[in-house]
């Protein structure tokens, strides 16, 4: 596999909505990314991405379609001067796209145009809350759709919380049907109100997801949790071969720390700090000193034991795993038999 210098680029602060398990919603604003940070963003790629290695530019915000002519600048910058093999992506929420938009997307990003939308109405306005404009559910999923039918690789990143658990399975029934092939269900892992109770529900929503695909023969591309394939996850090269970089051109080795200060490894404009970037590194190897995660079979596959900086932004602690994951993962584990035994008997019938 090609190795890859990656970044993040947040090209806005600001956001039309509140969603009420936002990550970034202590960090809103209404800072833009200037030209003239754009500009020193691409030189910073340029003077350090190597020969042979795979640009991958992920675009964030707030909102990132509000600031959409820095975005198409930075993108037309890198298309020109930049020879290595590179892909474009974007997080919206399809709140403000128009038909340029949709086509300089698809034109340009193909491979990585992600989707905010939790599943149906009811279920999709009940955390995201709209606060400028008047926005409405039917005109966003209309905009997936019109961006589905011209990428079939369009992905839907679903958020689900303790509240919209219960319903994951009609949810993700829904999207199918509507034609879309890959969602990803991401848990509110920023949340503290789960409980086991909540996961037994969702265990079961993964069961009668997993039935409707097999009954039904669909597939979801990239639904982690029913791939059953377990592969060991490698150190975080945050720091030394990614890079979030925020409006104001401060640089971090995660998108889980822009902002915060103690992770801040440079500045676009003034360069990296290579003491810094070399005490995060330490960090990430240190994987092995995760609490209670030493004798579980599954530590090595788990985000808890690779992204120790993900575990310190929700816990504030490098070594504190994020118990959604392990649950998720237990989940996972837990899937991979179900349906295996009517799935064999099913096959002798067939035979």
């Amino acid at each position: 596999m090609k190795q890859k210098f990656s970044v993040s680029i947040w090209v806005t602060r600001r956001c039309n909505f509140r969603c009420t398990y936002c990550y970034e919603k202590s960090k809103y604003g209404a800072e833009d990314l200037s030209y003239e940070t754009a500009n020193r963003i691409i030189d910073f790629v340029k003077e350090n991405i190597k020969e042979g290695q795979a640009l991958s530019v992920h675009f964030h915000g707030g909102e990132p379609t509000l600031n959409f002519e820095v975005i198409k600048h930075i993108v037309n910058r890198f298309e020109k001067e930049i020879s290595n093999e590179k892909t474009f992506g974007i997080t919206t929420n399809c709140s403000v796209l128009d038909d340029e938009m949709i086509d300089y997307i698809c034109d340009h990003m193909a491979k990585g145009i992600s989707l905010s939308i939790d599943g149906n109405k009811e279920t999709h306005e009940l955390n995201r809350k709209c606060i400028v404009g008047n926005v409405f559910y039917e005109d966003i999923l209309k905009n997936a759709l019109r961006l589905s039918e011209k990428n079939d690789m369009v992905r839907i990143r679903m958020t689900y919380t303790p509240r919209t658990a219960f319903h994951l399975y009609e949810n993700i029934k829904y999207l199918i049907e509507l034609g879309f092939s890959e969602i990803v269900p991401i848990a509110d892992f920023c949340s503290k109100e789960w409980t086991s109770e909540d996961f037994d529900i969702v265990e079961e929503q993964f069961k009668n997801i997993k039935r409707y695909l097999f009954e039904n023969n669909r597939k979801i591309i990239d639904f982690d949790e029913l791939s059953g394939e377990f592969r060991g996850k490698g150190i975080c090269s945050g720091g030394r071969d990614h890079y979030s970089v925020n409006v104001n051109g401060d640089i971090y080795p995660c998108i889980m720390v822009v902002g915060d200060d103690v992770h801040k490894i440079g500045n676009v404009f003034t360069g990296l700090d290579k003491e810094k970037i070399e005490q995060i590194t330490k960090i990430n190897c240190s994987r092995d000193k995760v609490e209670a995660c030493g004798d579980c079979e599954l530590s090595r596959y788990c985000e808890s034991t690779r992204c120790l900086l993900v575990n310190y932004a929700l816990n504030g602690d490098y070594y504190k795993p994020n118990l959604v994951n392990c649950n998720l993962m237990n989940i996972k584990y837990n899937l991979c038999d179900f349906m295996e035994y009517q799935n064999d008997n099913i096959n002798e019938m067939i035979l």
